[in-house]
């Protein structure tokens, strides 16, 4: 990978590159176990090796001291290879044996085509388990090696990896144990692309809370294995985990007052969350709070909803009046003719209006949340708050959203199903004759609104919306969103999304005056990445006005050179940049003699799957506010790599919906909106020659290979431009196919410091990102759970004692 968000650290496919990196599978000659025992020692052992395909499993244990552990060797072909502790779980030992069950090993045998035996020794004891067993090493190259899963700890509770697919197809399970005891499981029902030599390799991806009890303070181990008690790479494991988080429990604890700072910064680093499944739990854990307002407020009920169900929600608050305007043939509408006589006649003391869908029942302080923040706000028009939704299987979704997003407004008009407006703004847009939320919304949004000085967010789920008739409001809302463009200038079409699943959703395609681009690849050697790049990129080139550089970084492969020439003869210009690898200076050397209006930064691992995908970029780019645009890139076996970046992931950053398909609509439907995001990869990044020579380009020295995407949009969004992700342009991105992954000792030092770098430049971006709401996990996997506690340092929550007393 060229530049992404930088090198990932190693995960779960890395710690698995011994088994993918070859193609050789052993053949086991002497397929009896080896069982036994032995009296002739100190103590008396009992044991069982088995060669498995990839793997040594076996166990040991003292059959007089079930308390000792033994430590074992595997040697291949008289010589050692690895060491373990034997202490396992065995789910296979006799009733009598119970307490001996934590005995067990396992190896994960790299494959060479020279082996000949394998054995298992005691270390240090020179005692042999067995003998040898002989093996045959022969070349099975279509062979698929097998690989059993992998485990990691997230922080708190929470368990993530993945698990090699059943022959029948079916989700597999996982199974998490503590002293014997199983305490989690579950089907792997998402999904991983895991590299190595099968770049298009599929394995189920599982996800893990352990119970709520083991959130104690104490040390556990925890054992995860697939549903035949195999053992997992990374386990065991250890885990701890505090009640809403070390900070609170040091709160609690007046001895260690001290010790807060330090707390603070171990949940940011190891933040902990709570599934979806868990939210009404949650929801009682962490109620709203919000601050009684004297003045009445207006409560407007739109659509042929349930008045009553509305009205039951709102027995703790005061100071309202409710009413339901007739339905003008939509979830959605209104008359705006009855409604503007209403306000006029029997409102005129209510300064704030609450706009919602009739049926919508308010939670506790939900009502007070809305008002409270547009009372507080005095510059802001429109306050809008989190909500609660059902899936198409009735289940309860948080929809916790961002900071405002001019960009997710327009194709998914997410905040316009709750809001609260003032009083003489909702009356100037009924007086324009606006008849639905949407056109509402865009009207107190305003011209000049892009920037969301006159839109503020509420964090806290206010209230459950009912069924929502998503073809409906998905047609209001693409015709609300071109009336509100062409209002502002903007020329722009729209057309419906399919596969949504919870919010309206529409393409918005705003119509560019052409524009010179000039496209960026960075590269050395690997013409076969980059003769794939440059083809399957050729029919968006020629539908713009554009130039291709092909900046070289000291390549010496025939072949390649070869192709440098043909591109040269047919007007892409190659040029040559020595020295040490530096993306960001490859890059800066690039824009240097590009003549283009916009640049494409791209990577030459990048495949197009369509030819409209530029065209695509550049309509965000109408916007002269926008300051980068980024794609949406998936590894070649359709799981998603990247969805835009999340900032805050171990306080540092992430892609986002890497656990899902090409085709999955993520969490919110956010796979399938444009939105504003706080970065972008710069594999694919678009942005305007002005704005990127404005903020000095890329950093060369703080950021040469690491980071410098994420340190670029930041500086972006520090001039006041907004970074845009679309997922209407779609590309392969071979991550770290044309220089591998960070491995090494001085690679993992130049990632650490240019880590570092960013941590020290943006804390309080990376502490804080707007488009990520602080209700959502950190833990490593964004939008897949909620934050334990919630990250509100700008709004005070009670938390409920869990104390009996």
């Amino acid at each position: 990978m060229l530049a992404s968000i930088g090198a990932r650290e190693p995960n779960s496919t890395e710690c698995s590159s011994a088994v993918y990196n070859v193609e050789f599978a052993f053949a086991v000659v002497k397929t009896t176990p080896s069982v036994g025992s032995m009296s002739n020692l100190p103590f008396q052992l009992r044991y069982k090796v088995s060669v498995e395909p990839n793997a040594v499993v076996g166990y040991v244990y003292d059959i007089v001291d079930f308390e000792r552990r033994f430590v074992v060797e595997l040697w291949i072909d008289a010589a050692p290879i690895a060491s373990t502790r034997a202490d396992l779980f065995v789910s296979s030992l006799r009733e009598d044996d119970e307490p001996a069950r934590r005995c067990g090993f396992y190896f994960s045998v790299p494959l060479v085509v020279d082996h000949r035996h394998v054995e298992v020794r005691l270390a240090n004891l020179d005692i042999g388990l067995g003998g040898l067993l002989a093996l045959r090493g022969e070349v099975v190259s279509d062979l698929e090696p097998q690989v059993i899963g992998f485990v990691r700890w997230l922080g708190g509770l929470r368990l993530q990896g993945w698990i090699s697919p059943k022959a029948s197809g079916e989700p597999p399970s996982v199974h998490a144990w503590l002293a014997g005891v199983e305490i989690a499981g579950g089907r792997a029902e998402t999904w991983t692309h895991l590299g190595g030599h099968r770049e298009d390799t599929l394995a189920h991806g599982f996800d893990l809370h352990l119970p709520g009890l083991l959130a104690d303070g104490d040390v556990h181990r925890i054992d995860v294995t697939n549903e035949d008690g195999v053992p997992l790479d990374g386990s065991p494991l250890i885990v701890v985990a505090f009640v809403d988080g070390l900070r609170n429990f040091l709160l609690g604890n007046l001895s260690m007052g001290q010790e807060i700072l330090r707390g603070e910064v171990y949940d940011r680093l190891l933040p902990q969350s709570l599934p979806f499944s868990h939210l009404e739990g949650w929801l009682d854990r962490f109620p709203i709070v919000s601050r009684p307002i004297s003045a009445l407020s207006g409560i407007v009920l739109v659509g042929e909803g349930s008045c009553d169900v509305t009205l039951a929600s709102l027995g703790g608050e005061r100071n309202w009046i409710a009413f339901q305007p007739p339905c003008e043939g939509g979830q959605t509408t209104f008359g705006s003719d009855d409604l503007l006589r209403v306000l006029e006649k029997d409102t005129q003391a209510a300064e704030i209006l609450v706009f919602t869908l009739a049926g919508a029942k308010f939670l506790p302080g939900g009502l007070g949340l809305l008002l409270a923040c547009l009372h507080d706000e005095s510059r802001a028009n429109i306050a809008y708050a989190d909500l609660i939704v059902q899936d198409e299987n009735g289940a309860s979704l948080p929809i916790a959203l961002p900071e405002f997003s001019y960009e997710r407004l327009l194709e998914q008009g997410y905040a316009t199903l709750l809001f609260a407006i003032r009083r003489e703004t909702a009356i100037s847009a009924l007086s324009h004759g606006v008849s639905d939320l949407f056109a509402l919304f865009f009207h107190a949004v305003g011209r000049d609104g892009r920037e969301g000085t006159k839109v503020v967010h509420a964090e806290g789920f206010a209230a459950r919306l009912p069924t929502l008739d998503r073809a409906d409001a998905t047609s209001r809302l693409g015709r609300g969103s071109v009336a509100h463009l062409v209002d502002r200038g903007v020329l722009a079409t729209t057309s419906p999304v399919k596969g949504t699943a919870t919010l309206p959703a529409v393409r918005v395609r705003r119509v560019a005056a052409p524009m010179s681009v000039s496209v960026i690849i960075p590269t050395r050697d690997r013409v076969d990445l980059l003769r794939s790049c440059v083809e399957s990129i050729e029919g968006a080139l020629s539908r713009v006005d554009s130039e291709l550089i092909i900046v070289d970084n000291e390549t010496t492969d025939p072949s390649t050179l070869t192709f440098f020439d043909k591109l040269t003869s047919t007007g892409a210009q190659i040029l040559r940049v020595p020295g040490p690898f530096n993306y960001s200076r490859l890059n800066n050397r690039g824009v240097q003699v590009a003549r283009g209006e916009v640049l494409l930064l791209l990577n030459n691992d990048i495949e197009a799957l369509e030819d409209d995908w530029l065209e695509e970029m550049l309509g965000r780019l109408v916007e002269h506010d926008v300051g980068a645009v980024g794609a949406k890139l998936l590894w070649p076996s359709g799981v998603v790599q990247h969805g835009g970046v999340t900032l805050g992931l171990g306080y540092a950053a992430g892609h986002a919906f890497n656990e899902v398909i090409d085709d999955a609509p993520g969490y919110a439907d956010l796979l399938c909106v444009a939105r504003e995001v706080s970065a972008v990869t710069a594999a694919c990044l678009a942005t305007r020659r002005q704005h990127y020579e404005m903020v000095g380009g890329f950093d060369e020295i703080r950021f040469p290979v690491n980071f410098n995407d994420v340190d670029y949009c930041l500086k972006q969004r520090a001039c006041g431009h907004r970074v845009i992700f679309t997922p209407h342009a779609r590309l392969i991105h071979r991550e770290s196919a044309s220089r591998g992954v960070e491995r090494g000792v001085d690679r993992s030092a130049r990632f650490s410091g240019e880590l570092r770098a960013l941590r020290e430049k943006w804390p309080d971006a990376l502490a804080n990102d707007p488009f990520y709401s602080p209700l959502l996990s950190l833990d490593g996997v964004p939008y897949t759970a909620l934050a334990w506690p919630p990250r509100l340092p700008q709004r005070v929550r009670s938390i409920k004692s869990t104390r009996s007393d």
